[in-house]
């Protein structure tokens, strides 16, 4: 058990990479390097791939997904791209399936027209607990459904099955 928390602590201990800056006047991304090399890559040569994968296993099927994005490295930039190019990668894992898609169509609305394009984060979840989202779920559910159906499966379901709580 030691040894899992000596590997946690390094893990948590290690410095984050450095951001990538998305600078939308001047249709550029600026990248550095963990190893402190910078250089700006124009948006029109930024290239992104988003990998799907479910992997299936005796209790079910898990969906994984990711976001690469793939950028010429500096003394690259100019020449033109083909498949085995290669270039800087930086991947993000937003989450299952289609995802990815939606990480890259925020970024790309961003940087093609602008952040009103970029839609707004659930404000309804925000500052809240799970309690209180159960308790306005619930009360939603039994408005419309009554006390019965809530019961069943706000809290059976809900918390029973899923452990949402």
């Amino acid at each position: 058990m030691g040894f899992l928390w000596i590997v946690f602590i390094r893990l948590y201990l290690r410095p984050l990479p450095p951001p990538l800056r998305f600078h939308r006047h001047r249709r550029e991304v600026r990248i550095t390097t963990p190893d402190g090399e910078e250089w700006t890559v124009p948006w029109e040569r930024v290239h992104a791939i988003a990998p799907s994968a479910t992997m299936v296993g005796q209790f079910g099927a898990a969906q994984m997904g990711g976001l690469i994005l793939w950028f010429p490295y500096a003394h690259e930039i100019n020449a033109p791209y083909h498949e085995d190019k290669e270039g800087w990668l930086m991947m993000v894992s937003p989450g299952p399936g289609i995802a990815a898609m939606r990480q890259w169509e925020c970024i790309r609305s961003f940087m093609e027209s602008g952040p009103q394009a970029v839609p707004e984060p659930l404000k309804d979840l925000r500052d809240k607990s799970i309690k209180d989202i159960f308790i306005e779920t619930f009360n939603k559910t039994r408005e419309k459904r009554g006390l019965t159906f809530a019961l069943l499966w706000e809290v059976g379901v809900g918390c029973v099955l899923f452990n949402a709580m």
